[in-house]
């Protein structure tokens, strides 16, 4: 079960304390492990106080074995990128060719990827957990994981305009675009032409940004709903409609209640 909230708080005091580690759970969980199963101290020798003492023996009568031993190679990972502010940037090559020290870092900064080896960047798990930090991440991935759907998808749910980033084969995914630009409607960009005159990828987009109606196909910007939805959301998205609704009164007064400057891209007729 779950421990006391007051021996975590020992334990993730006392693991600041001896190993001077940043207040990242990850980092103190893994570091008091590596104490805690240290069979050359004892626990006593470690300098842990008796909170941290009684929820250590808890933790390590709770977690089966090979899950400690995972703590503890992570906590020594984690160590030996502590002398290089626990990042791959100032790392020597010899970590930077590490996976564990690698997965580690990416954990802690998915944009540390970019300093891992080239051959861990085709590292589909570091990859991913890289991504699931940050989404940023992708950039820096091997071509073929720059179109992997389960990364895409990791990294377009966080921030819809990461499908940049991902191989030109996703641009037709329509499931991966859907869900791009429900996150951020500006992502309708770098979709693919035959989407951008997909209504209902449209419209999802100007739902969430009535300023994606720029990136929409000529065809839709003349859709009366899609244009119609996109003012609604931002005034100012009047100014990517077609002119056949520069002097459609219902368009342009749902633009300028939404924002009044928007009356400048007006007809001049509806202006006076």
């Amino acid at each position: 079960g779950l421990l006391p909230q007051h021996l975590v708080l020992d334990l993730v005091r006392a693991a600041e304390r001896q190993f001077g580690l940043p207040g990242n759970e990850c980092l103190i969980l893994a570091s008091i492990a590596q104490v805690l199963t240290d069979q050359s101290k004892t626990l006593a020798d470690a300098g842990v106080e008796d909170g941290a003492l009684l929820a250590g023996w808890v933790c390590l009568r709770a977690v089966p074995d090979a899950a400690v031993a995972a703590a503890r190679a992570r906590a020594e990972n984690l160590l030996a990128l502590r002398p290089y502010g626990f990042t791959l940037r100032r790392a020597p090559p010899n970590l930077r060719r590490d996976r564990g020290v690698v997965l580690e870092a990416v954990r802690l900064d998915g944009r540390a990827l970019q300093f891992a080896q080239k051959d861990l960047q085709r590292d589909r798990e570091v990859v991913l957990e890289a991504v699931r930090e940050n989404w940023r991440a992708l950039q820096y991935a091997d071509e073929v994981l720059q179109n992997d759907r389960e990364i895409v998808l990791e990294a377009v749910r966080q921030d819809g305009t990461a499908l940049k980033h991902a191989h030109e084969d996703v641009e037709y995914d329509r499931e991966v675009v859907l869900v791009a630009v429900r996150q951020d409607g500006r992502a309708l960009k770098y979709a693919h032409d035959a989407l951008q005159n997909d209504r209902e990828v449209v419209l999802e987009a100007v739902r969430q940004d009535g300023m994606a109606l720029k990136y929409a196909h000529d065809d839709l910007i003349c859709d009366l709903e899609v244009v119609l939805v996109a003012v609604r959301q931002d005034g100012m998205a009047l100014k990517y409609m077609d002119e056949v609704f520069e002097n459609d009164r219902e368009v342009v007064l749902e633009a300028v209640r939404q924002d009044g400057t928007a009356l400048e891209h007006a007809h001049e007729d509806l202006q006076n």
